[in-house]
């Protein structure tokens, strides 16, 4: 009887503990819930960037976010979200695939109902801090003109290297009836600048617009502001043709590495590129595989729902430590669909730079967006 006892004990603790691990799993293995503190506890988020227009009465959209920087110390899955305040509540959720300082891009959702400023807290890891919202009563729109010569271009740009918070791009307006402002550029050579904000007071405002995307071709790329008013920005052939060389975006993180070993043979008449990548810190993997039934040019597109013959693709982004796929894309994913396309191919320096983007499948069966993806291949 005794031993019966222990027996049963034995196997219940071994439910018990298999069930715990559960908690923590997803198809392919297992992944931790992420730790993390906030930069700038206890007191306001350190460079908490608030965008989109809030307004009483007016459901708040997608363009309602602030990006927030935190400091990791334990990669995984995170969820965050802030007090609920004046009818607005801001939310994230996604992965840290690494340690150390990152930004977090929270959407707002709800609808403020009183004019004035808001001061929204955020609670994670035992830290506390706040940022925050300007709400108006009314949305009307305002008046300028944009002085098209007072355009000064800052940061440095390169090939293949993502923009950063110094990529940005410094007008000067002459404001002539105060409301809101909403300015993007259109996308070119795969970066864009834009700003959103309220023009409290008429006469000349310097507006600061934020670079950001990843430059696909070195050479001089002419921004749009207005039809007749675009600048310039130079960018530079890569210091190194691996420097991040690749970059896509899902649920406000940004994710972006180098590649490690790229192929490009020919069967037939048909080409195949397949390129190996990696995170910085080397715990994430990234695989790009591109099957063209001719040869790879420039405009070429790839779908990774294709199961058939013709441009098809697959996609896979995959944590080193457990095996466990984050994100993938692929003929046996078909609810999904990555399309690449390709920007340019150089057959001398045997460099392709395309960009992709779509939806793709999560470790935990959910479609997921992603956009902004570019990457910059160079192959032996």
């Amino acid at each position: 009887m005794r031993e019966r006892y222990l027996l049963f004990f034995l196997l219940a603790g071994i439910f018990f503990t298999d069930a715990c691990k559960k908690e923590y799993s997803f198809e392919g293995g297992i992944r931790a819930t992420a730790v993390f503190t906030l930069n700038g506890a206890p007191g306001g988020c350190m460079g908490a960037s608030v965008a989109g227009l809030y307004t009483v009465g007016t459901a708040l959209t997608a363009g309602n976010k602030v990006t927030i920087q935190v400091d990791v110390t334990t990669a995984g899955f995170y969820t965050l979200a802030t007090t609920a305040l004046n009818g607005m509540i801001f939310t994230s959720s996604g992965i840290f695939t690494a340690t150390g300082p990152q930004a977090i891009e929270l959407t707002g959702s709800g609808t403020p109902v009183a004019a004035g400023n808001t001061n929204i807290p955020v609670h994670a890891g035992g830290s506390d801090c706040d940022f925050n919202v300007d709400v108006i009563n009314s949305a009307s729109a305002s008046a300028f003109t944009v002085n098209c010569s007072s355009v000064v271009v800052n940061g440095v740009y390169a090939a293949g290297v993502p923009l950063g918070a110094s990529n940005t791009a410094s007008i000067s307006v002459d404001v002539t009836a105060t409301g809101t402002y909403s300015i993007t550029t259109t996308t070119v050579n795969g970066i864009t600048f834009s700003d959103s904000g309220i023009f409290t007071s008429t006469g000349i405002h310097t507006l600061t617009l934020k670079g950001s995307g990843i430059p696909l071709l070195s050479g001089t790329s002419a921004i749009p502001l207005t039809a007749s008013c675009s600048f310039q920005v130079i960018v530079a052939a890569p210091s190194s043709p691996t420097l991040h060389s690749w970059i896509f975006v899902e649920n406000g993180i940004t994710y972006q590495g180098s590649i490690v070993s790229a192929h490009l043979t020919m069967v037939g008449s048909s080409s195949r590129l397949i390129a190996n990548g990696q995170t910085v810190t080397g715990d994430t993997a990234v695989l790009f595989d591109l099957t063209d039934a001719a040869a790879i040019q420039v405009s070429d597109t790839y779908d990774t729902n294709n199961p058939g013959t013709g441009n098809k693709a697959s996609f896979s982004f995959t944590d080193n430590t457990t095996g466990s796929t984050i994100y993938q894309a692929m003929a046996a994913t078909p609810s999904v669909n990555l399309e690449f396309k390709i920007v340019s191919h150089d057959p001398l320096t045997k460099t392709i730079v395309g960009t992709f983007g779509g939806t793709a499948l999560s470790g935990l069966n959910t479609i997921k967006t992603i956009h902004n993806g570019a990457f910059y291949i160079t192959y032996p």
